[in-house]
C-alpha cells in the first residue's frame, strides 16, 4: 500500500507509463487529456462502451478470420495484417480528421501503385489550391503539381481557369514531396478511400492521429508492400527503386485481399484483456442512446 497515494513518485510514474501503454497511449508518464478521460470513466461507462462495440460487431459481415486480410481499427490508429488468425505485421496509421471522418466498410485490395500521382479531389482544388494560386502564381510549380485535361494530357496552367473551365484537374507529380508519399494501396470502394504513404512521417509520433482528409496513411509502407507482394522478385531493393521513380507504376496483386475498416473503441484480445480507446469521432453516445431506446433495426452510426 502506498504511504501517500497523492505523491507522484518514480513508482507512480512507472505505473502511469504501464497504464498508458496498455490503453494505446504514448507512455510518456504525463497525465494528459487522454489519461484523464480514461481514468474518469466509471465501471458503468466501461460496460456501456463494451455493449456499444458488441453491437458494432453484430453489424459486421461474416468474415473468415483464418484467411488473409488487412484490418484497420480507426479508433486505435493501427493497421494489422492477418494470416491464419495471426497478426504478422502491424503499423501505425493516420486517419481522417473529425470533420472528414474515415468511414467503416470492407473491400478487396487488388493492386499497388508505386511512385503515384496524386489526383487532387475537386473539393481540395477549390478550397485550397485555387485560393493559393490567387496569392502565388508559382504555387503549382513549387508544389510539384500540374494541370491535366480529361485525357490526362498536361496543359499549361495559364491556359485554363480552374474555377470555371470544366474537364481539367490538378495532380501532383511523383516524388518525395507528393502528399501520397511513395506508394499507395488500392481497394476500390464507393468512398474513394485508400491506404498510402506520407512525406509527413513525424505525425506518426502523435498520440491522436485523426489528421488526414479521409484516406489512411501508413507507417513503414515499404514493409507492407513486401508482405502483400509475397514474391521473391520483389525484394527490398526492387521495392525501393519502384517507390522512387519519375513515373508511377501499377502492380496487380496475384489475389484479392479483404480490407476491413473498423471503428472499435473496445475489444478483448486473445488473452481476454479488455482494450478501450478514445471515441475520437464521438460516435458512441448516439449508438448508446439508440441501444437504450430498445429500437430494432439499428443503422450503423
Amino acid at each position: 500500500q502506498l504511504e501517500d497515494p497523492t505523491l507522484f513518485d518514480s513508482a507512480m510514474y512507472r505505473g502511469l507509463q504501464d497504464y498508458q501503454e496498455s490503453n494505446g497511449m504514448n507512455p510518456d508518464g504525463v497525465i494528459g487529456t487522454l489519461v484523464a478521460e480514461s481514468l474518469n470513466k466509471s465501471p458503468q461507462d466501461l460496460i456501456d462502451i463494451a455493449s456499444i462495440n458488441m453491437e458494432r460487431l453484430r453489424w459486421m459481415p461474416a468474415l473468415d478470420w483464418k484467411k488473409e486480410m488487412v484490418l484497420v481499427n480507426v479508433a486505435n490508429y493501427q493497421l494489422d495484417y492477418l494470416q491464419n488468425s495471426d497478426t504478422t505485421f502491424s503499423a501505425k496509421v493516420i486517419v481522417g480528421k473529425e470533420y472528414n471522418e474515415s468511414p467503416t466498410f470492407t473491400a478487396p485490395m487488388s493492386y499497388i501503385v508505386f511512385s503515384p500521382y496524386w489526383n487532387i479531389p475537386e473539393s481540395i482544388t477549390n478550397e485550397e489550391i485555387i485560393p493559393s494560386l490567387r496569392k502565388n502564381s508559382n504555387y503549382l510549380a513549387e508544389k510539384n503539381m500540374e494541370v491535366v485535361n480529361g485525357s490526362g494530357e498536361v496543359v499549361k496552367a495559364t491556359q485554363v481557369n480552374l474555377s470555371k473551365d470544366q474537364g481539367y484537374r490538378v495532380r501532383q507529380k511523383p516524388g518525395g514531396d507528393n502528399s501520397l508519399g511513395l506508394v499507395k494501396f488500392m481497394f476500390p470502394n464507393e468512398y474513394n478511400i485508400y491506404i498510402h504513404d506520407t512525406p509527413a512521417r513525424s505525425l506518426f509520433e502523435k498520440e491522436t492521429r485523426a489528421l488526414s482528409h479521409g484516406c489512411i496513411r501508413i507507417q513503414n509502407p515499404d514493409q507492407f508492400a513486401k508482405i502483400l507482394l509475397n514474391n521473391s522478385d520483389w525484394d527490398d531493393e526492387k521495392i525501393q527503386a519502384a517507390m522512387n521513380q519519375q513515373n508511377e507504376e501499377v502492380v496487380e496483386l496475384d489475389r484479392d485481399i479483404p480490407v476491413v475498416i473498423l471503428y472499435m473503441t473496445f475489444w478483448a484480445d486473445a488473452d481476454g484483456k479488455a482494450n478501450f480507446r478514445s471515441d475520437v469521432y464521438n460516435r458512441d453516445a448516439a449508438l448508446l442512446k439508440a441501444l437504450r431506446s430498445n429500437k430494432s433495426g439499428l443503422d450503423q452510426a
